[in-house]
């Protein structure tokens, strides 16, 4: 372990590369969920990340700090710089979102979803602010190979593809096998975002399109943050994420579609049994997101278009109490200074009064 590192002049060169680089990638993860959600840190308050590297440890971990920040820290040995790598930065980065949210329990099912989770947006972090969008699904490309998992064959890394099939932990190593059954929502979340074909362990043939890594990070990111809970099991994240498909594109949606699907592709529930699939016009009503819901403080909005028309918030009396214009169709807005309650959210899109239900709660 290296003393904290100073600069004078705030010229880096190479000497700190270890140190320039893992911070570097923190702030990346910073962005991503800001840019990306309205999330503001871990936390979504702001709450201040310290980042230790070149740690006398083989391995790279997430706790929370002080009674002021949260800590990350990335080991180095063997040669290998933990914090060098961005995936494993932003793997670990999302295990303080999921503390701040879900807090799955780390053990077993939930501890298993609890890595996935840090696994999918390892990957998708570092497709997005640091690749131009493209991955080989691989998380950990630059620290040792047993440690390495792929999204898109987590046979290969010794995970199972399928619940409780080839490969599944059923023992009590590794806390029931978090690091090891984390492959099924790993495959889920592959096969939603790329799409795939092929036979399951359980001999069931899929055949999904993908809907993009974008969409699928918006469902993981929605049953993360806003549905699950510190006990939920696979069912629930099935449950969770099918319910946030549904939210953010509407039912029957190609998306919503797709997202049970993927779950019969890795060994949970049957293929979507849809009639129909859902246009615009039938969804644009139910594609309005509110989260997290109830809020105690700043609630985040994504809207099908964009509105010039004033939103409006008003009371179980019919009283307006707030009431603010944007054009964006993601944004955060601050309620804090609402009494605990619920409340209605009223918006005009294109013609169409859209009104959704918040609860303020702190």
């Amino acid at each position: 372990m290296l003393d904290n590192s100073k600069d004078a002049d705030d010229n880096w060169g190479n000497a700190y590369l270890t140190e320039t680089s893992t911070h570097y990638h923190v702030s990346k993860c910073w962005d991503y969920y800001r840019n990306t959600f309205g999330r503001i840190g871990q936390n979504n308050a702001s709450r201040e990340v310290r980042v230790r590297t070149q740690w006398a440890v083989n391995n790279a971990y997430f706790a929370p700090g002080g009674s002021d920040h949260n800590d990350l820290t990335f080991g180095k040995s063997g040669g290998w710089d933990y914090g060098m790598e961005p995936s494993v930065v932003a793997h670990e980065f999302t295990h303080g979102v999921t503390h701040h949210t879900a807090n799955l329990q780390y053990e077993y099912e939930s501890g298993a979803l609890n890595e996935s989770f840090s696994d999918i947006f390892g990957i998708v972090i570092q497709a997005n602010m640091l690749d131009g969008g493209s991955t080989d699904w691989i998380l950990g490309n630059f620290i040792p190979s047993a440690l390495t998992r792929s999204l898109s064959e987590p046979n290969n890394s010794y995970q199972p593809n399928t619940y409780l099939g080839n490969m599944w932990e059923s023992g009590s190593n590794d806390y029931g096998g978090v690091h090891t059954n984390s492959g099924v929502q790993n495959k889920w979340f592959y096969v939603l975002a790329k799409g795939d074909s092929d036979y399951n362990d359980l001999f069931n043939y899929y055949d999904v399109n993908g809907i993009g890594i974008t969409k699928a990070a918006r469902i993981a990111y929605y049953a993360l943050t806003s549905i699950l809970m510190n006990s939920s099991q696979y069912s629930d994240s099935r449950q969770a994420t099918i319910q946030a498909a549904k939210i953010l594109f509407g039912e029957c949606s190609i998306e919503h579609q797709a997202t049970i699907d993927s779950w019969y592709a890795v060994g949970l529930g049957n293929l979507n049994d849809c009639s129909h699939t859902a246009s615009v016009i039938e969804i644009s009503d139910q594609n309005v997101s509110i989260y997290p819901n109830p809020s105690d403080g700043t609630i985040s909005i994504e809207l099908p278009v964009s509105t010039n028309e004033p939103i409006k918030i008003i009371d179980l009396f019919g009283n307006l109490v707030k009431q603010f214009e944007t054009n964006q169709v993601f944004f955060q807005t601050d309620i804090s200074d609402l009494a605990d309650g619920i409340y209605m959210v009223i918006f005009d899109l294109n013609g169409n009064k859209v009104v959704k239900r918040i609860i303020v709660q702190k």
